[in-house]
């Protein structure tokens, strides 16, 4: 059974296109993700940080334990919000990279890819695991969740893959 092989300029062009249709719906959602919740987090946290010991000092009932809770869970939704960031910009980094100069280019950044992926992995978990309940009825649920958890970015992602193991140096 022959090779098939697929030149790289068709490739690139299917990615473009791979992009728009996987992509570009889970990153706007994501990227609104951080900026709404992670900027409601991150005040949280600083919020949170100087209220835990003032309420420990003077003894106000109850308000530790729920100082203690904002900030641990402020806290959690900072650092995945961060961590989804990162690797949404690792992602948008190493995609305009394989679109401008091919798959040598992206080989080069083999490093950032999976250091991506790795920082991509606890979000989209945490996204999945916890958010379900929150879609709206309006929508669809199932498609809601494919887009807007992330889930489709996976088809990108393999194709990134596939170009940086299968792609001979040419």
């Amino acid at each position: 059974m022959g090779r098939v092989t697929i030149s790289e300029k068709w490739s690139r062009s299917l990615y473009v296109v791979e992009l728009v249709i996987f992509a570009l719906i889970p990153a706007v959602a994501l990227a609104a993700w951080i900026i709404f919740a992670g900027l409601v987090a991150l005040f949280g946290l600083l919020f949170s940080i100087p209220m835990l010991p003032a309420s420990i000092l003077f003894d106000l009932p109850q308000t530790p334990k729920g100082m203690l809770q904002l900030l641990v869970l402020s806290g959690a939704i900072a650092s995945l919000t961060g961590m989804g960031a990162t690797a949404l910009v690792k992602f948008v980094s190493l995609s305009a990279a394989f679109v401008r100069h091919g798959a040598a280019e992206l080989r080069e950044h083999r490093e950032t890819f999976w250091r991506g992926l790795a920082l991509a992995a606890l979000p989209l978990i945490a996204t999945n695991a916890l958010l379900p309940g929150l879609t709206t009825e309006m929508i669809d649920e199932r498609a809601s969740r494919i887009f807007s958890y992330g889930l489709t970015l996976g088809v990108p992602l393999l194709h990134l893959w596939a170009e940086m193991h299968y792609r001979r140096k040419t």
